[in-house]
């Protein structure tokens, strides 16, 4: 049996072309340097049928790649991997099994010391424990809490018809009417709430999970300065011997900085893809003002003809200048001229009234 077992883990690069499953990175699904727990025991449980039956008899072989891993009691649907959790794989066990998924119940990346997961986590479950990193604060002092909003998701689930939308929020689905409705009625009273990039994949953003922005000015997307909030227990459980799906409000650990977070799924105003960080100052709201009248020009003295040669140069007349008080200055003498060039003035007519007194 052992040698059945390694013979088919040594082929299983031959048996890759196998289509990928609904929900899974094609890209990762076909490159076998893509390592994470998620894609490694993906590619073997391809090699066995979705059931009970063909979990058993994978089990051997994600052993060799992660010794001591054991199949849970219940349904024969779940494993615990050490150093990576409980995780369910098989749909619609309790009625003989429908296919092969990854759905985290209990999240142990790190345990071990270090993380072999990848960032390859998914809906962590109602029993998972609070995560001691939830308050760490992030290097160069980064530090957000979202608002508990819990109740608001409650209220969008309270609406007609909503209770179907949220058992159709899962990522295979691709039915975004529940998580659409929580953003927009988040966003009614605070612009910071958006979606969260799965693992750094803005084209593929999480259902289950609710993007906090930290950073200054307005979000904008790809910005990684974030909180992040699972908000759906047992998403993707389509099959009542499952379970259904719930609400809750765990806040995951810190962004991980560099790692796109924020997204608006195009579906409102972000800001642009800005730097990490760049402050976004908003557009400020300027009424319309009058042009300034332009300052009149200076006065410039009237051009004078070159004098003559020989001809005295004229006696140049001071600015009239009003006197202290706000009586006028009189004005300054005439220049004097010689007796010989002067003329007779002609006399002043007569008024013919007196002014008055």
């Amino acid at each position: 049996m052992k040698v059945l077992i390694l013979f088919l883990y040594a082929a299983q690069s031959l048996l890759w072309a196998s289509p990928c499953p609904p929900g899974w990175d094609a890209r990762k699904w076909a490159d076998p340097n893509h390592r994470t727990p998620k894609y490694v025991v993906g590619r073997i449980l391809a090699m066995f049928p979705p059931s009970p039956d063909g979990l058993r008899a994978a089990l051997p072989a994600i052993g060799l790649n992660y010794p001591g891993t054991k199949l849970l009691p219940g349904k024969g649907d779940k494993v615990r991997i050490p150093c990576v959790g409980e995780i369910d794989l098989l749909q619609s066990a309790g009625t003989g099994g429908k296919a092969w998924q990854w759905l985290v119940e209990k999240d142990e990346c790190g345990s071990c010391g270090r993380s072999v997961c990848g960032g390859e986590g998914g809906t962590t479950a109602a029993k998972s424990p609070q995560r001691t990193a939830a308050a760490a604060r992030l290097p160069s002092g980064w530090s957000c809490t979202p608002p508990n909003a819990k109740g608001i998701v409650e209220g969008v689930l309270a609406r007609p018809g909503m209770s179907k939308a949220l058992r159709r929020a899962c990522r295979n689905n691709t039915d975004w009417t529940f998580p659409d409705a929580v953003v927009d009625e988040l966003r009614r009273g605070d612009l910071r709430w958006g979606y969260l990039c799965r693992r750094g994949n803005c084209g593929d953003p999480s259902h289950d999970v609710l993007c906090y922005y930290c950073g200054p000015g307005q979000p904008f997307e790809r910005a990684d300065d974030i909180r992040c909030v699972d908000y759906i227990v047992a998403s993707c459980y389509n099959d009542p011997s499952d379970g259904n799906p719930s609400i809750g409000w765990t806040l995951l650990e810190p962004h991980p900085p560099g790692t796109p977070g924020w997204t608006s799924r195009g579906r409102f105003q972000g800001g642009p893809a800005h730097a990490l960080h760049a402050p976004i100052q908003a557009p400020r709201l300027s009424l319309p003002q009058a042009a300034p009248a332009p300052a009149p020009a200076p006065a410039q003295a009237p051009a004078q003809a070159p004098a003559s040669a020989g001809a005295p140069a004229p006696t140049p007349r001071p600015a009239f200048r009003p006197a202290q008080g706000g009586a006028p200055a009189a004005l300054p003498a005439a220049p004097q001229v010689p007796e010989d060039d002067r003329e007779e003035a002609p006399a002043h007519e007569e008024a013919d009234e007196e002014e008055p007194q």
